[in-house]
């Protein structure tokens, strides 16, 4: 298995996400899935009667691949941070780009089992977007309704208020009232940064400048205070694959 384990800073306006330098390295492999089995023999010795099917996911310990991932996203969306959108940026029909958050700092996992789970149901993703919503428009991979999707399917997505709590290095969701199915601007998703006392209070997140709906998007990092905005908008959580 490979992480990223150094990542450089965005420096132009143009910078797309596959220019957004990430360096490889191998690291040592502990599979998420050795943690869960440990976690569900530890609980069925102490009570017997607990089967597999009864474990939650918030009774599981993150394994050290598990931590060592969220640590890559936090430093991975932190270096997007003062990244601005391309001049003639298009959130339906330009490319992903340093501004895509969640899917640069999930790469190179996110957008390949995004697109590896279209394939597995594509009418689900089809109901979503419809007939055009596929890996072939730009906009498939930053509609956060498509990430969402793609996320429940492979048992990652946490609704607000459900259990684990929200930690630093998880995507989080937010559900602006003015904006329909079809519309894809980055804002909607950001990576967590500080989370306190279940509060998120910290993400890194796309946004525009000021209240004008025409101003350009940039990445910066956005504090969250109970009742605001953002902390209304907020709908769910993840950790990203």
């Amino acid at each position: 298995m490979v992480g990223a384990t150094r990542f450089e800073r965005a420096t132009s306006s143009s910078q797309n996400w596959r220019s957004t330098k990430l360096s490889y390295a191998p690291t040592a492999e502990s599979p998420e899935s050795r943690c869960i089995i440990s976690s569900v023999d530890l609980l069925r010795k102490q009570n017997p009667r607990y089967s597999r099917a009864m474990v939650h996911p918030s009774d599981m310990v993150a394994s050290p691949a598990r931590l060592a991932r969220r640590a890559h996203i936090v430093e991975a969306a932190s270096a997007l941070v003062k990244a601005r959108a391309p001049d003639d940026f298009n959130a339906a029909r330009s490319a992903l780009c340093a501004i895509d958050v969640v899917m640069v700092a999930g790469s190179p996992w996110l957008q390949d089992g995004l697109e590896r789970d279209f394939a597995k149901d594509e009418a689900g993703y089809r109901k979503i977007g419809g007939g055009a919503n596929t890996p072939g428009q730009a906009y498939f991979f930053r509609s956060s309704g498509n990430l969402i999707h793609y996320l429940k399917r492979a048992g990652f997505y946490v609704p607000r208020g459900s259990r684990p709590e929200a930690v630093a290095g998880m995507a989080c969701f937010f559900d602006w009232e003015d904006r329909g199915r079809f519309n894809f601007t980055p804002d909607r998703c950001g990576i967590i940064l500080d989370v306190k006392e279940g509060h998120i209070e910290r993400i890194v997140l796309a946004r525009r400048e000021g209240d004008d709906k025409s101003a350009d998007f940039f990445v910066s990092i956005v504090e969250l205070a109970r009742g605001d905005a953002y902390d209304r908008a907020l709908i769910g959580y993840s950790d990203l694959p």
